[in-house]
């Protein structure tokens, strides 16, 4: 769970990569795993800086607006 952004819980995806051969033939098919783009910030969340971790969709969404994000999903 420490690889999800806190704010709107994105994380790994997995899929497969399926090379193919000549014609349609598969040859082999191994587990393919993006990670999820995170980024660490430090939030003063009424008073207290707490330590989060942000997708960068979520964190350029905070530098975008003055306003803090989610507040109570990252006080968990």
């Amino acid at each position: 769970m420490s690889r999800m952004c806190e704010i709107c819980g994105k994380g790994r995806l997995r899929g497969k990569l399926v090379p193919r051969l000549i014609g349609r033939r598969v040859s082999r098919r191994s587990i393919h795993v993006q990670q999820v783009n995170l980024r660490e910030k430090h939030l003063d969340l009424g008073g207290r800086i707490v330590k989060v971790k942000l997708c960068t969709t979520c964190l350029s969404l905070y530098n975008k607006s003055n306003k803090k994000p989610a507040e109570s999903k990252v006080l968990l």
